[in-house]
């Protein structure tokens, strides 16, 4: 129950912070902006809860690569969904408070109105794909956080302009409920991206486990050979 709460605040906290500095700020903070308090906010949610996620990307990738179980990876999503739905919501609350509201430009969502799909489901591939390997790569080191929201800042300078800086299905998914049909017509794509980097980096650090674990074998039984070359 501890993990999931983790991922319904730090969820809450990175999709509010990350998003609200696209809703409230834009003009003013502009691209380098965005991207900072998308690093900041993850890196700081990281920080506060070391073993929590934030993105789905990373749960299902840490379970293929056997790093979670499927229990503790459902209360991991569940968490996520919560938390990404009540920061939209609130996010949501607060503009409805803005004067001159427009209902159907209400959240940042997520979409490409610039590029194909073939050019968008490629970026974000690639996007998903080294983001996941950063959290593989890191997970349970100390560095973990600040590797994270480096990554991220960095990778939405290439992602906004594509697809508003998406690279979190489940954060994208809660503001397509608040946002345009654009956006809504769009999670197809960022799932199906996502879904792919998340279940081929996973079974790619399993396999690699596998290996090394080999190697630490055959280390292992060599090293006793060469202390006792009689016994052999």
């Amino acid at each position: 129950m501890k993990k999931a709460l983790a991922e319904i605040i730090g969820t809450f906290g990175f999709v509010f912070i990350g998003t609200g500095a696209i809703v409230f700020s834009a003009p003013f903070i502009g691209w380098l902006g965005i991207a900072l308090a998308a690093g900041f906010a993850y890196a700081a949610m990281a920080y506060a809860f070391a073993d929590g996620h934030f993105n789905p990307i990373f749960t299902i990738a840490a379970f293929c690569a056997k790093r979670e179980n499927w229990k503790t990876a459902l209360l991991r999503l569940f968490g996520q969904a919560l938390g990404a739905f009540a920061a939209a919501w609130v996010l949501s609350v607060v503009l409805n408070g803005k004067t001159g509201f427009v209902a159907d430009t209400a959240l940042a969502g997520n979409y490409t109105d610039r590029y194909s799909i073939e050019a968008l489901l490629t970026a974000e591939t690639v996007l998903n794909a080294l983001f996941v390997t950063v959290f593989l790569a890191t997970q349970g080191k100390d560095g973990a956080p600040a590797a994270l929201g480096t990554f991220l800042a960095g990778a939405t300078f290439v992602g906004y302009p594509i697809a508003k800086g998406a690279m979190n299905p489940i954060k994208s998914t809660a503001l397509a409920m608040f946002s345009t049909p654009e956006a809504v017509a769009s999670l197809k794509y960022f799932w199906a991206s996502g879904l792919l980097a998340a279940v081929v980096c996973g079974l790619i650090a399993l396999l690699m486990a596998h290996q090394q674990r080999n190697v630490g074998v055959q280390n292992q039984v060599l090293g006793e050979t060469a202390q006792n070359p009689a016994a052999h």
